[in-house]
């Protein structure tokens, strides 16, 4: 791969992306916000096409995400997202003279008709609106790292308390460790015939109490306690500390996300990439 645009390259996983593109080579168009630290930074917003710079470029990948960060006015954020998915999916079908590069789109586990968050929402009908042949949809799961960073900080937190409050028993919480869903990408990106759609993470799905007990294990300290809790409460709770401390992504967006998780068939797309997951671990 010569060249890649990167969408939300300052971010977690857009960052990890950008640092593997160039330790392989490849040069890397940094399409975000804010200044990105890897790369050639663009300045960049989600609702504006493909610029310029990238026409020649052999893969796009779209992890930008305006509700994802949105503290309120979330449907504004998610007809954002919707809108500016097509956008930039156009821009880049009529780029390339005549041979359009690679389309990657990173959705999410949540992503589905019933989900209940507004990210998952998006993710979804975006998903269904992508229908240009040299694209391809990635959803993964529960996106780690070993500093505890993104929205699996919030396990990293609940694992240091004592006792928490569970929700939910369904076996649903599929990790993938930041460096292998960003190895996963540019594998989607070089492959000569890709799938429609890659779902990535660990092939067993456990429970959010399993998660909790695997994060305080693997750092060394007790797993807490895990006391059922009605949902409805769990969600009071949320909306204040949402309204006091304006978290992003909310913690009402993170529970109603964690909560409607549908588990995932991953072999299948796992084994297509040749990818065989490690134990989900984090290092004290």
């Amino acid at each position: 791969m010569r060249s890649i645009a990167i969408t939300g390259a300052s971010g977690f996983i857009g960052g990890a992306l950008a640092r593997q593109c160039e330790e392989l080579g490849t040069e890397v168009l940094a399409l975000s916000r804010r200044p990105a630290s890897v790369g050639r930074w663009i300045k960049w917003e989600i609702g504006n096409p493909l610029p310029l710079e990238c026409s020649d470029v052999d893969a796009v990948v779209h992890l930008a995400s305006a509700s994802l960060v949105a503290r309120e006015k979330m449907y504004e954020a998610v007809a954002l997202d919707i809108h500016g998915a097509s956008v930039l999916a156009r821009s880049t079908q009529a780029a390339g003279n005549g041979r359009p590069p690679r389309f990657v789109f990173l959705s999410s586990q949540s992503a589905s008709a019933g989900a209940k968050n507004a990210y998952g929402k998006s993710k979804f009908i975006i998903e269904g609106a992508l229908d240009a042949a040299n694209t391809a949809v990635i959803r993964p799961g529960l996106v780690y790292d070993d500093a505890g960073s993104s929205v699996f900080g919030m396990f990293e937190k609940l694992a240091r308390l004592p006792a928490v409050p569970v929700v939910s028993r369904r076996q649903n919480i599929q990790p993938i460790h930041v460096e292998e869903l960003v190895d996963c990408i540019t594998k989607v990106v070089e492959a000569q015939d890709p799938r429609r759609l890659y779902c990535l993470g660990a092939v067993q799905p456990m429970t959010f109490s399993d998660a909790i007990k695997a994060t305080a294990m693997r750092s060394g300290r007790s797993a807490p306690i895990g006391i059922p809790v009605p949902l409805a409460p769990i969600q009071a709770a949320a909306w204040c500390v949402d309204k006091l401390l304006r978290p992003t992504p909310t913690i009402g967006e993170r529970l109603d996300g964690l909560v409607a998780l549908q588990p995932m068939e991953t072999a299948g797309s796992l084994a297509a990439l040749g990818v065989e997951l490690k134990a989900f671990q984090i290092k004290s």
